[in-house]
This record gives structure tokens, C-alpha cells and sequence, in this order.
């Protein structure tokens, strides 16, 4: 019989939980409290807006153990009154399987969505940055970086990846817009959105069967293992799960990594345009730095009672993993709270909101059959978002001119924190909308 000694018992019934997030989501900034948390026994039981209460998980190495051991379970958080920042409950798709149903669909997404293919799409990124900030350059003083850029570069190069026609594109990115947390959009709005997007998905599925062109819906669809092939439904939940998270993490994930760049001095975007050969490292640094990631993104739950840093979970009982505060972890990170772009590489695994930790070698009994342990694994896409904070950093004319973001951005409290708009102003002309809270 397994016993877990030393082990802190369960909050009191009665006992009121603390509320999370502890601030209202709205900077960039880690919360110091991770800190704490990070420094003591055990984990913190809390409450979120909805849902039932849940463990937080803090430190680097208890949060690849949920993230990647079968014992932890996202399948469970299906039909439950799962801890969330948002009211509505409807979740589904690839990002709320187990092994091995989660295994079976990835293998067939991966035979469409290769790395190839992503690389192919650098030209078009490239291509879209340029018309946006030649359209910022032309029009004005400044220009609305999530609003006139990040959204518009990442809706435009989705729809040409997927292939979407172009009459099409402006329904998804306002449909998309209006699903992400923080919108401030309706239950009933939400829904009725939701399923205008989805007929337009059956559209473009019915379409690319009939007529299949060199683009990833015709690839998925194609896509075989042996004999085995990707449902319509699958198909339509495959869309969703990489147009909806990929979509919300470009518009934070540009306008923060802008943002961090930019500040002060300049003194890292300077450098980084004098060593454009630091800008995949940079990349990845800013990335692990950014506290982009909010709470609720990763709920897992536990199949079996176990421990997780010092505390006993019991079977049934959620845990939420907190992205931000393991990326910080010095246990993990020398200086983690400081931009590193020369850090060695073994320090360079991070956890971010559309990677996965694979762990090294997990315990075989704790592997489901057909899959890596909890699925654990790089996400469908993860090359996207990197390409699109290249492509802003990495552009001739990109902050050229830029002087002064004049304070700190107003940043959303959704899944993936980033700014609702900020004005980037150039040729130091100082915009006196340069802020939209």
C-alpha cells in the first residue's frame, strides 16, 4: 500500500479559499506572490470566478510532472464545473483528450501540419508585416499594434495556411475576436458566433473534398494512418483548437514582446537589430519571460491520489499549472527574472502556453497505452507563433522610428494576457491616443 508521509492535509470545508488570480490580470509583470508560493511546502488550494476549487501549481518541476504524467487527466474536465476565469463551460476538441484518443488524432494532424509547411509560410508573414507598417509609416504618427497589426498579420496568414477564401476572412477574424476571453461578448452572442464559424468551417471542408488545393485543410483531410482518417467532426475541432488558441496567442504575444523590446532605453530591441543572429534565441528568452500565459489555460485532474510538491491531490481533485511563475522558477533559471538572449542552451526548455513539456523519461507505469505519458507533447502549430514575433522583430522598417510607448500598455485578462490596444508611436511624435485601456 503506497503512503504519503509528511503530507499537508486538505483546506477545512469551511475554510474560505483565496481568490485567483491574485491581481486583476492586467500586466505583464510575474505576480510576486508566485514567488512565495514557489518557496514553500506544498501547494496553494484557491478558488477561480467559476468552477470548483483547485490546487495551484507553481514550481518548474511539479508543473511538468502534471503536465506530462498520466496520471493527471484533461479528458476529466469535460461535463464538470471546471475551474475557469470565463462563465461559459463549453470545451471540446483535441486540447480536452487523453492518450490514446489525444495520440491517434495528433499523429494524423502531424502528417498535415509539418514543419515544412510552417516554413513555407515565412514569405507570407513577412509579406503581411510589411504591408502593415508600411500602412502605419504612411498613415500617421503611430499605429495600434494589436488592432492594426498583430490581428491583422495573424488572422491573414491563418486563413492562407488553412485556405480560407478571402471573402471569409473578415467573419473569422471578428468571430475570433468575439470568442476570446475578456471580450466582453455575450453567452447567447458568443454561441451565435460560435456556429456561424463553424458553418463556415463545414463550407470549407465540403469544398476542399470536392476540390483539394495545396493548403492544410486539404491536407488534413487527406491526411492517412494506414487506414484511418479524420472525421468531419474531428476536422471541425481541429480548426477550431488551432485557429482560436493561435490566434489569441499572436495578438498578445507580438504586441508583449513589442512591448518588453521597446521600453526604457531600447537598449533590446537595439540589440537586437545590431545581432539579428540573436533573434530565435531572443525569441524563445522573451517567451519564457512574458507572464502571458493566465490562469485556467492548463486544468488537469488528478486520476489517483498523488503527491505534487509535498502535498497529497486526491483522485477527482483539479489542479491548475501556472506557466508564468515555473518559467521563473530559479530552481530552474540562473536570474530567471532577468532577459537573457545568450543563456545556455540546456537552460532554454520552457514552458509556454502552446508547448507542452515532454518529459524525459517518464515512469512506465504511468504511460497510457498509445501515447507518451499525459500526451505530454509540442502542440500542433507551436512554430506559428515564433515566426510571427520574428517576423515583427526581424523587419527593416519594424520600430525603426519608434521612441516612446509612453507607460504600460492595458493588458486583457484572458487565457493569454496581452494588451486590448496600445498606440507605438514614431518618429517621436507622442500619439495622445497612444493607450487604449
Amino acid at each position: 500500500m503506497t503512503t504519503f508521509p509528511d503530507l499537508p492535509d486538505l483546506p477545512d470545508a469551511a475554510e474560505a479559499l483565496e481568490h485567483f488570480p491574485f491581481d486583476d490580470g492586467r500586466g505583464i509583470e510575474v505576480n510576486e506572490r508566485f514567488r512565495e508560493l514557489r518557496q514553500r511546502k506544498g501547494l496553494l488550494r484557491v478558488r477561480l470566478a467559476y468552477g470548483e476549487p483547485t490546487w495551484l501549481v507553481t514550481r518548474y518541476a511539479d508543473v511538468r510532472l502534471v503536465l506530462g504524467d498520466a496520471r493527471f487527466s484533461r479528458a476529466m474536465s469535460v461535463g464538470r464545473d471546471f475551474p475557469r476565469q470565463e462563465e461559459a463551460t463549453d470545451v471540446a476538441g483535441l486540447m480536452t483528450l487523453d492518450a490514446p484518443e489525444h495520440t491517434r488524432l495528433r499523429k494524423l494532424l502531424f502528417k498535415a501540419l509539418s514543419r515544412s509547411r510552417m516554413e513555407a509560410q515565412r514569405p507570407t508573414v513577412h509579406a503581411a508585416a510589411d504591408d502593415a507598417l508600411s500602412s502605419a509609416m504612411n498613415a500617421g504618427p503611430g499605429m495600434d499594434i494589436v488592432v492594426d497589426y498583430a490581428r491583422q498579420i495573424g488572422v491573414l496568414s491563418f486563413c492562407d495556411l488553412l485556405g480560407v477564401p478571402a471573402a471569409d476572412r473578415e467573419a473569422v477574424e471578428s468571430t475570433c475576436a468575439a470568442l476570446l476571453p475578456g471580450s466582453g461578448v455575450g453567452p447567447e452572442d458568443r454561441m451565435r458566433r460560435f456556429g456561424a464559424l463553424r458553418t463556415c468551417t463545414e463550407q470549407l471542408i465540403a469544398e476542399r473534398r470536392a476540390r483539394p488545393r495545396d493548403d492544410l485543410m486539404s491536407a488534413m483531410i487527406q491526411a492517412r494512418d494506414e487506414e484511418d482518417r479524420l472525421t468531419d467532426t474531428e476536422l471541425i475541432d481541429l480548426v477550431f483548437t488551432l485557429l482560436l488558441a493561435g490566434f489569441e496567442t499572436i495578438i498578445t504575444q507580438i504586441p508583449n514582446c513589442v512591448y518588453v523590446l521597446t521600453r526604457g532605453d531600447r537598449a533590446l530591441w537595439n540589440r537586437l537589430r545590431a545581432n539579428p543572429a540573436e533573434l530565435p534565441a531572443a525569441v524563445e528568452e522573451l517567451l519564457r519571460n512574458n507572464a502571458s500565459a493566465g490562469a485556467g489555460m492548463f486544468v488537469r485532474y488528478a486520476r489517483e491520489d498523488v503527491n505534487v510538491g509535498g502535498t497529497l491531490v486526491r483522485a477527482g481533485e483539479a489542479l491548475t499549472v501556472i506557466n508564468e511563475s515555473a518559467n521563473h522558477d530559479p530552481a530552474r533559471f540562473e536570474d530567471p527574472d532577468a532577459i537573457d538572449f545568450t543563456r545556455p542552451p540546456r537552460w532554454t526548455p520552457h514552458l509556454r502556453s502552446w508547448r507542452a513539456p515532454l518529459p524525459r523519461r517518464p515512469a512506465r507505469a504511468h504511460r497510457p497505452p498509445g501515447g507518451t505519458a499525459g500526451a505530454a507533447h509540442q502542440d500542433p502549430g507551436a512554430d506559428r507563433p515564433r515566426h510571427h514575433v520574428e517576423g515583427t522583430a526581424a523587419h527593416p522598417r519594424g520600430g525603426g522610428d519608434a521612441r516612446d510607448l509612453a507607460g504600460r500598455p492595458g493588458m486583457t485578462a484572458a487565457t493569454h494576457r496581452g494588451p486590448v490596444g496600445f498606440r507605438w508611436v514614431v518618429a517621436g511624435r507622442l500619439d495622445p491616443a497612444r493607450l487604449r485601456l
